[in-house]
């Protein structure tokens, strides 16, 4: 569960980035009306999408003020980290502008800390890393092959290494489908470490999708 797991790698950061707005942000109004109210855009590598880095210059309040309070949905954390401050709340649920905000608390001055988009959604990063982008394209974005678990368990999917390309440091995390199994030599060690490469010809035959990406404020 990629909740669960993000949550406690939040619970051990120690160090927390500035909140302050990205450049040409400005109060926010006028560019987070567009971001609200753009139709559904393409999700090719480098098209213009609704950039999931903007959310984590918000309040809760500033997340209301600019979507709607009809268009944000407390999510329970009960299942997840019993006793948790943090506070989840997703954006037009069930529908295509889905994202899940992650606040350092439940008050309406509480900072947006992690956005998590996933599956359908078309949200996408400043990156240009979307959901539903293929492994060949991820790899093209990032100049380099990169690392990844494969599918089949928990962690399964999971980016482990940009290997120095274009998109190291540019997100928290990205995982790419995890019930595509790739093939295994067992004399390597054990499947749950086991990290492919992007450019092995297993993983460009199977060029499996990406389906979650999260964007954070820690380290």
């Amino acid at each position: 569960m990629l909740i669960k797991k993000f949550l406690s790698l939040i619970l051990t950061a120690v160090v927390v980035c500035s909140c302050s707005r990205p450049d040409g942000m400005g109060s926010g109004a006028s560019s987070l009306h567009d971001v609200a109210s753009k139709s559904v855009p393409t999700r090719k590598v480098n098209a213009a999408p609704f950039v999931a880095d903007s959310l984590l210059a918000f309040s809760h309040n500033e997340l209301i003020a600019r979507f709607g309070a009809q268009n944000i949905v407390a999510k329970d954390l009960t299942s997840y980290l019993e006793n948790s401050k943090y506070h989840i709340v997703v954006l037009f649920p069930a529908t295509e502008r889905e994202a899940e905000v992650v606040l350092e608390d439940s008050t309406m001055l509480a900072q947006v800390k992690a956005v998590i988009i996933g599956k359908s959604s078309s949200w996408a990063t400043a990156a240009g890393v979307a959901p539903g982008m293929t492994l060949k394209e991820l790899q093209d974005l990032n100049g380099t092959p990169f690392l990844f678990y494969g599918g089949g368990w928990e962690q399964g999917g999971y980016v482990t290494n940009w290997n120095h390309g274009k998109l190291e440091g540019k997100i928290k995390s990205c995982r790419l489908d995890r019930n595509y199994i790739m093939p295994f030599d067992l004399t390597k060690g054990d499947y749950n470490t086991h990290e492919f490469s992007s450019d092995s010809n297993d993983a460009q035959k199977g060029n499996p999708v990406v389906e979650e990406v999260t964007l954070s404020h820690y380290e």
